[in-house]
């Protein structure tokens, strides 16, 4: 039978009793072979210890919560081992739970959890794209900040600790708006230059963030360090929006409108966008060697994996003003950043006057988020793919747009039926939910 014991370390000095504090030290057991010390997070002067029961005794002032810490450390640990015997060997276990009490056997060594996802961060650097890096390098930032209110390590992250993590990223501050607050207005809160709250990460944020983290702990678990099997149960939630994309006579008016150079620029790729459906790396990515026939083929690239199937964008129809786009430009786009893009975007569908009310509900938490303006506040390099799969529609068969825009099955173009004003849309998607019935 599996036992702990407690001594005091090091209680005397040179035959006497100390008068400083001393660490309480634990010995888990099986047998004479196999066991195994930790340290206590506790100290005490040795005259208050009881030897014979391994408590504190009744004359220290703090008796009864010291003697309850280590009733718990106890229980823990065995309840540890009953957990793990039968799929760990000794050794194993002992690494366990020196993760799992890892900050009372030595608050100075680097946790188990840290140097895994360093690791972790340097396989992404070299395979991921920037952006995918940066984000798995937020979730490393987050859990130090996170660590240092709750102590954690890969054995500990359990369904408590997702329930935990996940409120202190409820409470993190949201960049987008890091100089506005968040006021209660009924049943919603809306967001304002007033006194409020710092607005909080949205949901899909929240859960885009563990759900990352997800993906580093089954990568940790696969090269064989020791992770609480929770981590598989961890919910992730993702609340869908119905899509703010433009209207065709929105669109026609972008194409249209007089523009100076930076903003031309800007609106040529938002446009580009809305009539082919690809992704703005993709765009940025095209070459006069890709264009034959009056068609751009290409294979779509995401992070550093290039898709093996080809993409075929055949200039006509709802297509065909992208190649005067390319035309204009001599088949040769200019080089502009992302957030360059984004911003001028806005402005240049300001003075397209693209300015309807708009109102957007985000989640964080328990929190209904209503967010509304013009709607060209609410446009950006996103809002190209979602305008061409609501467009699109109404001008080729669903498959097409479906191809083009590299969704991967029908239900994700159901999605867009809320963001159309067209009946067409609708009867096409009732269709083709009766085909996928019937099939």
């Amino acid at each position: 039978m599996p036992s702990v014991k407690f001594y005091l370390n090091n209680p005397k000095k040179k035959g006497v009793l100390r008068v400083d504090e001393v660490t309480i030290r634990a010995v888990f057991s099986v047998d004479r072979n196999n066991r195994f010390e930790l340290r206590a997070e506790e100290k005490i002067v040795p005259k208050y210890w009881d030897t014979r029961s391994q408590t504190v005794k009744t004359s220290h002032r703090h008796h009864i919560e010291i003697n309850n810490y280590l009733s718990d450390f106890k229980r823990d640990l065995l309840n540890l081992w009953r957990q793990h015997r039968a799929v760990l060997t000794f050794e194993e276990f002992k690494l366990l739970a020196q993760d799992q009490f890892g900050n009372q056997v030595n608050p100075h060594q680097k946790k188990t959890l840290f140097i895994a996802y360093e690791k972790f961060l340097a396989q992404h650097e070299a395979g991921s794209d920037k952006k995918t890096f940066q984000k798995y390098a937020q979730i490393l930032e987050l859990l130090k900040a996170f660590d240092k209110i709750t102590p954690i390590d890969l054995p500990r992250m359990d369904l408590n600790f997702y329930d935990n993590f996940k409120a202190f990223l409820f409470s993190q501050p949201n960049s987008r708006y890091k100089n506005l607050q968040l006021v209660r207005d009924g049943e919603y809160y809306v967001i304002t230059t007033g006194v409020g709250i710092p607005v909080p990460l949205l949901d899909n944020t929240v859960y885009k963030l563990l759900s990352n983290l997800k993906h580093f702990l089954a990568w940790a678990h696969e090269r064989g360090y020791i992770v609480h099997q929770s981590f598989k149960k961890w919910a992730i939630i993702n609340h869908r929006q119905t899509p703010i994309s433009l209207t065709l006579k929105e669109l026609e008016k972008l194409e249209s409108a007089i523009l100076p150079n930076h903003l031309s620029i800007a609106r040529d790729y938002l446009v580009f966008e809305c009539r082919t459906g690809q992704r703005i790396s993709d765009i940025k990515r095209f070459d006069i060697s890709q264009f034959h026939d009056n068609t751009w083929s290409f294979n779509r690239k995401k992070g550093n994996r290039i898709h093996a199937k080809q993409v075929h964008v055949h200039f006509e129809g709802y297509c065909a003003p992208a190649l005067r786009i390319l035309e204009r430009y001599n088949f040769k786009l200019p080089n502009v950043s992302e957030k360059t893009l984004n911003e001028n975007i806005k402005t240049a569908c300001k003075v397209a006057g693209i300015n309807s009310e708009t109102v957007e509900y985000h989640y964080s938490g328990s929190k209904c988020i209503r967010v509304a303006g013009p709607k060209h506040e609410f446009i950006s390099t996103h809002t190209g793919r979602k305008t061409f799969i609501t467009l699109g529609l109404q001008f080729m068969s669903h498959k097409l747009v479906k191809d083009l825009a590299g969704i991967s099955d029908f239900k994700t173009l159901k999605h867009y039926e809320g963001a159309s004003e067209s009946g067409v849309i609708r009867q096409q998607l009732k269709e083709m939910d009766s085909k996928m019935k019937s099939a």
